[in-house]
């Protein structure tokens, strides 16, 4: 197997690892029963490509507010970076500061 067939297989397998990521929470989004109740978009794309220019507008707005609503979850599950150090018995202490008033260390 040459690298690129390596490299397409990996591809293939990543985009249907997120397709199958958006198909669940397309289905998360649709009502009971398949029956939209009018709060739920409902988009009709065929494979042949006879769907509308509206439907693919519909479907893009869904999949848009899928990844940003999985970025708004990543997000917030990160901690924020202390804003802080202090060195322990083993990291001795802190490297002298230049003196402001010159670009000179200042020596004992």
């Amino acid at each position: 197997m040459s690298r690129y067939d390596v490299l397409l297989l990996e591809l293939l397998r990543r985009i249907d690892e997120k397709a199958d990521r958006i198909a669940t929470a397309l289905e998360k989004l649709s009502p009971p029963g398949g029956q939209d109740r009018g709060a739920n978009k409902t988009v009709s794309i065929s494979a042949s490509g006879h769907s509308s220019v509206e439907d693919r507008k519909n479907l893009a707005d869904i999949i848009q507010a899928i990844l940003t609503e999985q970025v708004r979850a990543s997000s917030s599950r990160q901690q924020p970076c202390p804003t802080g150090h202090t060195p322990t018995q083993d990291e001795g202490p802190l490297p002298a500061w230049p003196d402001q008033k010159s670009d000179t260390l200042q020596h004992p």
